[in-house]
């Protein structure tokens, strides 16, 4: 979650409601931030502010962006992107995301899918570089440690 949230593109606030029926988790676009509802189970922030986090990579610079025109790619980037890094994916529903593809002409859904799979390499590098230094910080307090 930390290394999903380190390079978020807008800032994250923390709110009582985000002010919309659903999700728990926003992106605002008006005031350019991801408002997440107090008391999110970690899965729950991950996948909402995973969606959330790329609906905000649209729309920065684009002032006409829609949110229910890229719906499907940000549902399937979210998807792979929860998949890649375990995190459950029970409350995504794969039937309506077939649906939606299977009335799409061939070229469409490549470019669904493109967009879909560049947001999750992205965010994939992006939290990499999180880890790699995570990893480089507990080797280093591991050598001194042992130095000790």
């Amino acid at each position: 979650l930390q290394a999903l949230i380190q390079d978020c593109p807008v800032p994250i606030a923390v709110v009582e409601e985000t002010g919309y029926k659903t999700p728990a988790v926003m992106y605002d676009q008006e005031q350019a931030q991801i408002l997440v509802t107090k008391g999110l189970s970690p899965e729950d922030l991950f996948t909402g502010i995973a969606r959330e986090r790329i609906h905000a990579q649209y729309a920065l610079g684009n002032r006409n962006y829609d949110r229910r025109e890229h719906h499907l790619q940000i549902v399937c980037a979210s998807f792979m992107l929860c998949r890649k890094n375990r995190v459950d994916t029970s409350d995504f529903d794969p039937i309506a995301t077939a649906r939606t593809l299977a009335g799409m002409e061939p070229r469409e859904i490549n470019k669904v899918l493109t967009a879909a799979k560049q947001s999750v390499q992205e965010i994939s590098k992006q939290m990499d570089k999180v880890f790699a230094s995570v990893r480089q910080d507990m080797d280093t307090q591991r050598g001194q440690d042992h130095g000790r």
